[in-house]
């Protein structure tokens, strides 16, 4: 399982990548997952500017044409949604002190190097 993070959906549009088929490259039986609070801070994103109205609309069709999945995960706000989820799946996200946080956990994720490559560690 590859959860995502908001930073990594955004990127789809940002960096011109494909993050999702990028990571199901990555890790090929994985699936796709995004929590809950991960969509609800896209969708509360998309009212900030036309730039990220466009990147959230071209990141929630990227997760629809990718069959991800949402998960419900107790928990406070995004970050603290996929540090929970660093046990049971791969967590890709930009965000550096999620990343530490992860492997601190023992945890694997997804990162965004030089802004063209998708690299996992």
């Amino acid at each position: 399982m590859i959860a995502l993070d908001t930073n990594m959906l955004l990127g789809i549009r940002q960096h011109k990548i494909d993050v999702l088929g990028e990571c199901m490259e990555l890790a090929p039986n994985a699936r796709l997952v995004v929590p809950k609070q991960v969509l609800k801070e896209l969708l509360q994103l998309k009212s900030k500017s036309k730039a990220l109205e466009q990147g959230v609309v071209i990141a929630l069709s990227e997760l629809k044409k990718h069959h991800a999945s949402v998960k419900t995960i107790r928990a406070r706000n995004a970050d603290e949604a996929l540090e929970k989820m660093c046990k049971e799946a791969i967590i890709a996200t930009n965000d550096r002190i999620l990343r530490k946080k992860v492997k601190q956990l023992n945890g694997t994720t997804i990162f965004l190097k030089k802004k063209r490559l998708l690299e996992m560690e």
